[in-house]
């Protein structure tokens, strides 16, 4: 077995222990809330799962999500920003 492949064994444990948390979450909210549908696992799981939920579910999902847009568009420019000048002060000439 090759060195390399231990090397990244630390990297995927996580990643993995967030995808089976992931789908043990959802199961228990489906266990909880039994008119909720969707396949974790489908293509269109997110389709499905918004066809479960009422308006007023429909409208905390909708604002939640605005809210993360306008977060990560005054987000992205000045992470830009700092990293040009990180660049601009760190790279030697």
């Amino acid at each position: 077995m090759p060195i390399h492949f231990l090397l990244h064994v630390p990297y995927l444990l996580p990643l993995l222990f967030i995808f089976i948390s992931g789908r043990s979450d959802l199961s228990n909210c489906f266990r909880r809330h039994i008119r909720r549908k969707g396949d974790p696992s489908s293509a269109k799981f997110q389709e499905q799962w918004l066809e479960s939920c009422d308006e007023a579910e429909k409208e905390v999902i909708y604002q939640s999500a605005y809210k993360a847009y306008v977060t990560i568009n005054r987000t992205i420019p000045l992470i830009l920003i700092v990293v040009m000048v990180a660049n601009l002060i760190l790279t030697p000439e």
